[in-house]
């Protein structure tokens, strides 16, 4: 509330946001498939690669939150700071973890039981949006007033 209003002329979304976007969104995809790919590759049959890529996915874009939550690199001391997102956390991955532990949303969902997922891929797979995110803000010297087009999160605590 303490930024001077937009210009009414100007767009909602600018230019570097919207490739910022696009950007983070291809890789975000890139990152399931690339699980997918990986694990059918490793011998896997379609039931366990979809589930490594709906898990990949669900927790690529829970890493993602710490690309979206500034316009610079994450912070450390930053990361506990949200109880929301902490909360939001939590519920997720506790979502992601009853979809291969219990039975009827196995069977609805058609995923499989969490003890046949292979972790490894699914958590390097998923790390890889978050880190090409802050990578690319470091290489970028994006900070406060970076670039990215999304509003300021000066004054936040």
């Amino acid at each position: 509330m303490r930024a001077r209003p937009r210009d009414p002329a100007a767009a909602i979304l600018s230019r570097p946001f919207l490739w910022s976007v696009l950007g983070y969104g291809t890789v975000l995809v890139l990152s399931g498939a690339g699980a997918f790919i990986y694990v059918l590759q490793q011998g896997a049959d379609a039931a366990l690669a979809s589930t490594v890529a709906f898990q990949t996915l669900a927790l690529s874009q829970l890493g993602h939150v710490l690309n979206a939550r500034r316009r610079g690199p994450v912070r450390l001391g930053e990361l506990l700071v949200n109880r929301w997102m902490l909360g939001a956390a939590v519920v997720t991955l506790t979502l992601q973890f009853a979809a291969v532990s219990h039975p009827v949303l196995i069977r609805v969902l058609g995923t499989v039981h969490f003890t046949e997922v292979p972790w490894t891929p699914v958590l390097l797979f998923a790390a890889l949006p978050m880190v090409f995110g802050q990578v690319w803000k470091r290489v970028r010297g994006e900070g406060a007033e970076g670039p990215t087009g999304v509003p300021s999160d000066a004054g936040r605590p």
